[in-house]
């Protein structure tokens, strides 16, 4: 007998549909979860490659920042390392430090300077040039060097210099100067300080010579010679005998000091009184007139012939011409006279003129130095009076002061 194949009821094909059916709905699911999965996870992977990309793109831009401005501040810095300071005009003339004499070349015995006129040179047709001015301050003398070079035969130019008792000054002129590489411009000056020598002054002369003028603040004895130094260069120097740097220039010397047990007393010192005649204009204090043009006093406790005039130095500057004495044994009394442009100065109660000489007298040209408004000088000594007689320009105000802080007496006339 042949078997026959089994029959499958439709219960039964429904029953295995179903299970394949659902097999194959849990594979999609799988399938389907599967690709989410991995969706998520290319999601956060994109995240963390964008953060990791910004994170190193904010390091870049710090560290090429950073670098950038190290960059800045060092080339700032070296910037600054290589900038210097300009010198001032007086640091390029005018030595800051005092040396020994023994520094000094060629330097001559004090014994043989002198106050008298000097030259050294002779005429020629050769033309020079000064290439360098400098002011050197040793421990007994300073020194104005000009070194010079030639464009002849001669080494060195023609050069006098002149001494004015009066004035206080040096002026030395130096002959045939083609070229001037001082640095000095005319009618300019250098100040020194704690120097015998209180200014050097560039002159303006007529033709090719060059004159210079050196103020000191006390009448000492000096020297002009030529030099050269270790380079071989020309010098032609003016050496002029120092003070005492340990005493200042305003501190009076003829004071006593009086001494009782621990307790030192110093001399009192009267102080004038200022008084302006009718024809002055302006209010007064006790030891200064105002500027005016008319006639002026300052009258002193001074009663003997007690004053020393110790020094006087000039100056003048864009607004004051100053006349400056330095006093000793109290204050004079003071008149001054004003009429056509002249003014009369008489200072009383002179017992020593240090400046002119008691008995003396002399003459200044001031409009050949330059100094505008004040043309000349004349000065005279007689009888305990010394008399100062000003020529002006034109008609400007002055004023008479008493400094009691350098015990000192001023005529000042305003440009």
């Amino acid at each position: 007998m042949i078997d026959e194949p089994e029959r499958i009821t439709l219960t039964q094909r429904r029953k295995e549909m179903t299970g394949a059916s659902k097999l194959q709905r849990s594979k999609l699911e799988n399938i389907s979860n599967d690709s989410d999965e991995e969706q998520n996870s290319s999601a956060k992977k994109i995240v963390v490659w964008v953060i990791i990309i910004v994170a190193v793109s904010v390091a870049a831009y710090l560290g090429l920042k950073t670098f950038l401005d190290s960059s800045k501040t060092k080339s700032a810095d070296d910037q600054t390392a290589q900038i210097s300071p300009t010198p001032t005009l007086e640091e390029q003339i005018v030595a800051g430090t005092v040396l020994p004499d023994t520094d000094a070349v060629n330097a001559l015995p004090i014994a043989s300077f002198s106050v008298k006129d000097q030259s050294v040179g002779k005429e020629s047709t050769d033309n020079f040039t000064i290439t360098k001015l400098w002011v050197q301050s040793y421990t007994t003398f300073s020194r104005v060097e000009f070194t010079v070079t030639s464009q002849g035969t001669e080494k060195y130019p023609l050069t006098n210099i002149v001494y004015d008792a009066i004035a206080q000054t040096l002026t030395l002129t130096l002959k045939n100067i083609e070229k001037d590489q001082s640095l000095l411009t005319y009618n300019n000056n250098v100040v020194i300080s704690d120097s015998v020598i209180s200014e050097v002054i560039h002159n303006t002369v007529d033709g090719i010579n060059e004159s210079y003028t050196i103020a000191v603040s006390e009448a000492k004895p000096f020297a002009l010679h030529v030099i050269q130094n270790e380079n071989a260069d020309t010098l032609v120097v003016l050496d002029i005998q120092e003070i005492d740097r340990s005493i200042s220039a305003t501190t009076p010397t003829t004071e006593s000091v009086i001494t009782t047990g621990t307790t030192t007393v110093l001399p009192t010192v009267l102080l004038p009184t200022a008084t302006l005649q009718p024809t002055a204009a302006g209010n007064t204090s006790s030891t200064e007139t105002q500027f005016a043009v008319g006639n002026q006093s300052l009258t002193s406790t001074t009663t003997d012939n007690s004053v020393v005039l110790k020094k006087r130095v000039f100056n003048d500057t864009v607004s004051i011409f100053t006349d400056k004495f330095f006093l000793s044994g109290g204050y004079p009394n003071v008149t001054a006279t004003y009429e056509n442009k002249v003014i009369t100065v008489t200072i009383n109660n002179v017992s020593v003129d240090s400046i002119v000489g008691n008995g003396g007298s002399g003459h200044r040209d001031y409009k050949a130095l330059g100094v505008r408004d004040v043309a000349s000088l004349d000065v005279s000594n007689s009888n305990h009076v010394t008399k100062y007689v000003y020529t002006l320009s034109k008609e400007i105000p002055y004023r008479l002061v008493f400094d009691k802080n350098e015990q000192t007496f001023r005529i000042e006339f305003k440009h």
